[in-house]
């Protein structure tokens, strides 16, 4: 092979490398906001371009040694390129109908999102796949350089590879989202493909140049049939990606709601005209009860504010600091639901890290973070929690949403892992939901005694003046229900999560696997 000839296929050779971990980095944000991303999730992707790779690895040799052809390698890019370009529009119709299938089979995300990845993207990966091993038989003339060929072709592959796992994380998803990053790298395999075959194969120039218009046509074509959006719900009036989460706020009649990624549950919900919404949130607000003076909130998973919205109308002069892992989140709280609030301190950082570095102590701690199936390991573990021990006063309360079924593994390991490092842990079903509250306390204090507290602590709520009686007449229901029903949290469960063995995945698989009743 000449030196222009192996210039250009060097070239190619990079491009797919680019090309390859680019699709993979942008696979998982393509499905996320169907299944999440959860460890299951990114196991199914990885493991189908793996799996792809190595199929096209074996055909690519096979192939190449039968046909040693530049125009034939130069076609499966092509091929690839066109596949790749494909993927988005493929995914508007299949992974709505997976996320419909999702609802009846107990949240089964592995099966799904298997095949998701499976029908997306394994044939155009395995295409690229079967370019090493041809590039290689291409370029390799005398058999003593053989070594030096390959290492060379796997080097600028590779450090196409490299490119490909920055460019869409730092550039191309945060600028121009998932769906067209996806048909960048589709047009940039195009257009190193439609240019390598006119240059290589002088016969048939123009017809080659035609067959290039149209596929580069099609692909842009592609894009404009490809729905800008990938929810089609008229109640829908932001959607958005950032480098954590796909985020969607729906508007239906006066109510407003925060979803991320599959959706399945409410991030942040806000009623116009009213301050609490009568879910698990105003619950969370019955931490205040378990000490004399609440002054200072830390609320971990603050996403657009409603559990901030709570205790401010509730404890207008309590000072809240709001860690929030997503910017984005923070700017679309700020928006869309209000979340201006005069004693609220929003902050953009990891949960954990916040708590290890922080100076602060607070009264009232609230880890909101478990949201959906997809709950983050490190804000689970004995050690997370005896970090958050640190930062509470004497007489502080930490309080857990856990959206998780009666008599599930995962609420049976979070309380036993609790009670690991707290010498008391309570426990409040929220009504009509599948929402559990935990409270663990630094005192031991008997279960009567609490409900004593909340009942006191409901007739000296100080509310904002601005609330309404209706709104007094809410969150009063709710303590009442809390001081009814809490109970004294016991498991026979000898399992807790430490940071070395934390399978959260795999319970949450258990519990959508075997259900309680």
């Amino acid at each position: 092979m000449r030196g222009g000839g192996k210039i250009i296929l060097y070239t190619t050779v990079f491009v797919c490398g680019i090309s390859t971990m680019g699709v993979e980095l942008s696979a998982s944000r393509l499905l996320a906001p169907f299944f999440g991303t959860s460890l299951y999730v990114w196991t199914n992707i990885i493991g189908i371009i793996m799996v792809s790779l190595t199929i096209g690895y074996f055909i690519g040799g096979r192939i190449s040694d039968k046909h040693p052809d530049t125009t034939l390698f130069y076609t499966i890019t092509l091929t690839a390129g066109i596949l790749i370009g494909v993927i988005p529009f493929l995914s508007s119709f299949i992974l709505p109908l997976a996320t419909k299938a999702l609802s009846t089979l107990s949240y089964n995300d592995f099966l799904l999102s298997f095949a998701g990845s499976l029908l997306l993207f394994a044939i155009p990966i395995a295409l690229l796949g079967a370019i090493i091993p041809f590039a290689v038989r291409l370029n390799i003339k005398k058999l003593e350089n053989s070594g030096k060929t390959s290492g060379r072709i796997y080097a600028v592959s590779t450090l196409g590879s490299i490119i490909g796992v920055y460019l869409p994380a730092l550039l191309l998803i945060p600028t121009i989202g998932t769906r067209f990053t996806i048909i960048g790298f589709s047009l940039l395999l195009i257009a190193v493909s439609s240019i390598a075959l006119l240059i290589t194969t002088l016969k048939g120039v123009f017809k080659k140049t035609f067959f290039s218009a149209i596929i580069i046509c099609f692909v842009f074509t592609s894009i404009v049939l490809i729905p800008h959006t990938i929810s089609s719900e008229k109640d829908v009036i932001y959607e958005g990606e950032s480098p954590y989460y796909y985020l969607k706020i729906r508007q239906i009649n006066d109510t407003r709601y925060l979803l991320a990624n599959q959706g399945r549950g409410v991030w942040s919900k806000n009623i116009q005209g009213k301050a609490f919404t009568g879910r698990y949130w105003d619950y969370l607000v019955v931490g205040a009860a378990f000490n004399n003076d609440t002054k200072n909130v830390l609320i971990i998973g603050l996403a657009a504010g409603t559990t901030a919205k709570s205790f401010t109308v509730a404890y207008p002069n309590v000072t809240i600091d709001g860690v929030e892992i997503d910017p984005l989140v923070i700017k679309i709280g700020k928006k869309y639901f209000n979340m201006t609030y005069h004693n609220l301190h929003p902050i953009v950082a990891d949960g954990r890290l916040f708590v290890k570095t922080t100076q602060n102590k607070y009264d009232v701690i609230v880890l909101d973070v478990y949201k959906d199936l997809t709950i983050p390991y490190h804000m689970t573990t004995k050690e997370f929690f005896q970090e958050v021990k640190k930062i509470l006063q004497p007489d502080g309360i930490l309080e857990i949403n856990v959206a998780a079924g009666h008599g599930t593994k995962i609420l049976k390991i979070l309380g036993n892992t609790l009670l690991q490092v707290f010498p008391k842990v309570y426990v409040v079903k929220v009504p009509n939901s599948y929402n559990y509250i935990l409270f663990a306390e630094k005192n031991q204090r008997n279960l009567n005694n609490i409900k004593e507290k909340i009942m006191e602590k409901r007739d000296t709520i100080p509310f904002s003046i601005q609330c309404l009686k209706e709104d007094r007449l809410t969150l009063k229901s709710v303590f009442t229900e809390a001081a009814l029903t809490i109970e004294e949290f016991h498991t026979t469960s000898s399992i807790y999560f430490t940071d070395d063995y934390a399978p959260v995945e795999e319970i949450i698989g258990f519990d959508a696997f075997f259900p309680t009743t």
